[in-house]
């Protein structure tokens, strides 16, 4: 398989690794702008996002994680295909 290579994007300033992604929820298909991190072990996304997809997110599984700036953040875990 090529390999597919995105540029960074200017966001805020900075220059971020975004890539487009479809996503279907529980309901809908969305395109979003996606963070490309290859060492996460899972993507969060705000509340937009779940609703743009039909997804009620607060009936997920409740998570918590630690990101890079060493915080502890908390999250619900639903299903999505990519």
């Amino acid at each position: 398989m090529p390999a597919v290579v995105y540029r960074y994007v200017n966001y805020q300033g900075r220059a971020v690794p975004l890539v487009p992604v479809g996503m279907r929820g529980a309901l809908h298909w969305g395109r979003i702008w996606a963070y490309a991190d290859s060492g996460a072990a899972y993507s969060l996304f705000d509340d937009s996002v779940a609703n743009l997809l039909g997804i009620d997110w607060p009936t997920g599984r409740p998570r918590a994680a630690t990101v890079g700036t060493g915080a502890m953040t908390r999250f619900y875990l639903h299903p999505v295909t990519l």
